[in-house]
């Protein structure tokens, strides 16, 4: 923490989403009267042309000068992928730093090890982003979970993918959807991670680890992707009143309180259904509570800013904690003076 309170934010990624967590950073972040600042920023390519270009003045191609700075107090990671996030990651939380990550599959690889890193060292590990973009369903999952038992959870978690589905039902082919869905800043170049349901899988990994309180490996999640949808199956669905979407669900499996049973797959959905509703990069989720039954939770599910944001929200949780952490340290010191007084 720097001498006038404020905190320091080290980023590891600047594309996408962490140029868009440093351009809500450098418009002005103020949680519990303390500013944050962004600190270095570590990238692949420092020559490449980054959004927005005042953020160049931070970046660097050497992990250390964000890792090992002393000023900083909160890891953001927007690399994407295991490695080399995961080193990076586990380097952080072994120093105490509280970590926030949009990155699903490391979470989805990783996320067992990595909590109980940051329970062991002090450290904190936050992923909301990793799931839904901006549609708060891990935190609603905790929510629920707290004074409730989760049977069932799943939903439309894959915002590229519903994109392109979105487009084919406006008459696009596949190939075009994909096209428009990358010029939208919503699929990669290489999209396979999303169209072979490996990005939702990660995602169903999460979400089933929050419910249930059990990781499964996200590999042996039953998963087909969208490759092999046609125009054809559209007209189809239409004419069913329904609409092909990729739906991802977990339940709990059978009586073995520690057994998860999890699939992944394009699914006719009728049109009344909660599924039916989302369009274009739009996610939704339903949870089926014991008590409370079922909840709709909805929002936009991928882009620069949605993901943005739910870093920044979670983002404010951590400062909330650093500051507790301060007021209890401070007055506890302030007892111990009084004591010896």
């Amino acid at each position: 923490m720097n001498d006038d309170g404020s905190l320091t934010i080290g980023l590891l990624g600047c594309g996408v989403v962490g140029g868009g967590v440093a351009e809500r950073i450098f418009d002005g972040v103020r949680f519990d009267h303390r500013d944050v600042r962004l600190g270095r920023a570590l990238v692949r390519d420092i020559a490449k042309t980054r959004t927005p270009t005042r953020v160049h003045d931070h970046l660097t191609v050497v992990a250390e000068d964000v890792l090992d700075d002393p000023r900083v107090d909160v890891v953001i990671e927007c690399l994407g992928g295991v490695e080399p996030a995961a080193r990076y990651v586990e380097k952080a939380l072994r120093r105490g730093l509280p970590v926030i990550t949009a990155n699903k599959a490391l979470v989805a690889d990783r996320g067992a090890y990595l909590q109980s890193l940051a329970s062991e060292f002090g450290a904190t590990l936050s992923f909301e982003a990793a799931v839904g973009g901006a549609m708060p369903i891990l935190k609603t999952l905790r929510h629920i979970v707290a004074s409730d038992e989760i049977l069932e959870v799943g939903g439309v978690v894959n915002g590229t993918t519903n994109h392109i589905l979105s487009a084919m039902e406006e008459g696009s082919s596949f190939d075009d959807a994909v096209r428009v869905a990358q010029r939208a800043g919503f699929a990669e170049s290489d999209p396979s991670t999303d169209l072979d349901g490996i990005d939702a899988a990660h995602k169903l990994a999460i979400l089933a680890a929050t419910a249930f309180g059990v990781w499964p490996k996200w590999e042996s999640i039953a998963r087909r992707g969208i490759r092999e949808i046609t125009e054809e199956d559209i007209e189809f669905a239409r004419s069913r009143r329904c609409r092909i979407k990729l739906t991802a669900w977990a339940r709990r499996g059978g009586h073995n309180p520690r057994s998860v049973v999890a699939a992944v797959g394009p699914t006719f959905v009728p049109l009344d259904h909660p599924f039916a509703a989302p369009q274009g990069a739009e996610n939704v989720a339903l949870i089926v509570a014991q008590h409370a039954g079922p909840i709709i939770v909805g929002g936009l599910g991928a882009g620069r800013g949605p993901t943005a944001s739910a870093i920044i929200a979670d983002l404010h949780d951590v400062v909330a904690r650093i500051t507790t952490t301060t007021t209890t340290t401070t007055t506890n010191a302030k007892k111990k003076e009084s004591t010896h007084a």
